[in-house]
């Protein structure tokens, strides 16, 4: 069943990024994550991240908000793809989770954030809109405003973006920002909610080059070309908004929140690789 899995996994990447070679797939394979099982938790209550799993996709996404105190609750996502951006059976899922590891594990419940990848990032931001317990929210190059996903998006029941009180972080790409045609519903839409908006600059960026996947690609299958390294560096990029993001609002970490308000500089990457903007209308 594992190579099952894994032989598909390839196939998947191999379509998207080009062939590459047994060695190489190999090395990664066995390449193991830092995280360590079963390790014995400290006694204190941590902020809580909930979303919706995308299986590898934010594996390392998850182990680096886990390994940086982090409770991380990804729900599993079996309904049909139109229906699963925006459904109330997902909320419901995710609003159980919450309910279970409030009661079971050693969590915050006063600082729960939640984030998705793709189109695993849908759910979470109509969630916030509606559950006041959300504190932050963000979404990776999810398209929410996009033509055809907004429709989808915006004729939820949950949408309510003059509801949404949370800080929400949006991450996309510079090329596919150019298609984002209700960008102005994240911009003025949403009066009561800072809004942090990180674009990546890189040309040509792919959409899985925010997930384990091409991030994995450039650095272990040698079938990433030139911008193998700029790839690395732009998944780096969106992983260190994302984990100040929620230090900041969730932490109230003040080198965070500094880190956030001016574009700061961060080693062996050059600051043409992104920009960011942070704003806020209404009181």
């Amino acid at each position: 069943v594992v190579q099952g899995v894994l032989n598909d996994k390839r196939r998947g990447t191999e379509n998207w990024f080009g062939k590459t070679t047994d060695e190489a797939w190999k090395k990664l394979t066995a390449t193991n994550l830092l995280a360590e099982a079963d390790a014995s938790p400290l006694k204190e209550k941590f902020p809580l991240l909930v979303g919706t799993l995308r299986p590898l996709s934010t594996t390392i996404t998850n182990e680096m908000l886990a390994s940086n105190g982090y409770v991380v609750a990804m729900v599993q996502n079996n309904y049909p793809f139109g229906n699963a951006l925006v459904s109330p059976e997902t909320i419901t899922d995710m609003r159980l989770a919450m309910a279970h590891l409030g009661k079971n594990w050693p969590v915050d419940m006063d600082r729960v954030g939640t984030f998705g990848f793709s189109g695993s990032g849908f759910s979470q931001v109509v969630m916030a809109m509606n559950d006041f317990r959300i504190k932050a929210v963000a979404d990776i190059e999810s398209g929410i405003y996009m033509d055809e996903l907004f429709q989808i998006f915006s004729a939820s029941d949950y949408y309510k973006p003059n509801k949404l009180r949370a800080p929400f972080l949006h991450i996309f790409s510079l090329d596919l920002s150019k298609e984002e045609k209700f960008i102005e519903a994240f911009e003025t839409k949403t009066p009561f909610a800072k809004r942090y908006r990180l674009l990546l600059n890189q040309p040509a960026l792919h959409h899985w080059d925010f997930a384990s996947e091409g991030y994995t690609a450039a650095v272990f299958l040698n079938n990433r070309g030139d911008k193998a390294e700029n790839v690395r560096r732009s998944f780096e990029i969106s992983s260190l908004y994302l984990l100040n993001f929620f230090n900041g609002e969730l932490k109230k970490e003040a080198g965070a929140a500094a880190f956030l308000s001016k574009k700061p500089a961060i080693k062996n990457t050059h600051d043409s690789l992104w920009s960011i903007r942070v704003s806020r209308i209404g009181p």
